[in-house]
């Protein structure tokens, strides 16, 4: 099975947390990875993956391995404005 899907699903918080990251000077690089994360944030030099999730929405246990198996370095879990705003800080 390939790790690539035609159509991730998307939360629908999606949009105000990019608008945050644009406003903060971000780009927003969506992906489109099985059980990975939702995107990527460029910021001053950096790439910082991102799973967006809204205030109720829960980690799936995939996505938890995914995260926990991942190398690269952190994988961000954002709900709100706040925890943009605090991880762009």
């Amino acid at each position: 099975m390939s790790p690539y899907r035609r159509r991730a699903k998307r939360d629908q918080n999606e949009p105000s947390l990019v608008k945050v990251i644009r406003q903060c000077g971000g780009q927003w690089l969506p992906l489109n990875v099985t059980d990975g994360p939702d995107g990527v944030i460029g910021i001053r030099g950096q790439s910082l993956l991102a799973e967006i999730k809204t205030e109720t929405g829960k980690v799936k246990p995939q996505q938890a391995a995914f995260h926990r198996d991942w190398t690269g370095g952190p994988i961000y879990v954002l709900r709100t404005a706040d925890d943009v705003l605090a991880l762009l800080k």
